[in-house]
């Protein structure tokens, strides 16, 4: 083997080294990274804050549903209330219209 050529090797060697140390760094960086996230996961102090508000909000959650339930309940109640209060008046005003009426066809009478 020539001088150039174990020159040109040792390059090539040399750059393999390189090349497989900026890999190792790479996988390292990236094993660490993964750590971190698991480590982030399920049993970090800010995911069990938010668990316990995640909660916290489901049950306000439930107890808007319930109230909200019972108001258009009312609300249909009052609704139908409100109608026969309406149809109630309407009869009554019938009523006295035609009361009124026969007040004055009697009247009308008397006056001839």
């Amino acid at each position: 083997m020539t001088v150039k050529g174990m020159f040109e090797e040792h390059l090539k060697i040399e750059k393999l080294k390189h090349q497989l140390k900026d890999e190792k760094e790479r996988r390292q960086f990236a094993e660490n990274e993964l750590a971190l996230i698991k480590g982030v996961g399920n049993n970090s102090p800010e995911v069990r804050t938010l668990k316990k508000r995640v909660e916290a909000l489901t049950e306000i959650e439930k107890e808007h549903q319930m109230i909200n339930g019972k108001l258009r309940s009312e609300l249909e109640i009052e609704k139908k209330n409100h109608t026969l209060a309406v149809e109630a008046l309407e009869l009554e005003v019938r009523l006295k219209d035609k009361e009124l009426g026969r007040l004055m066809k009697k009247l009308q009478k008397k006056s001839y």
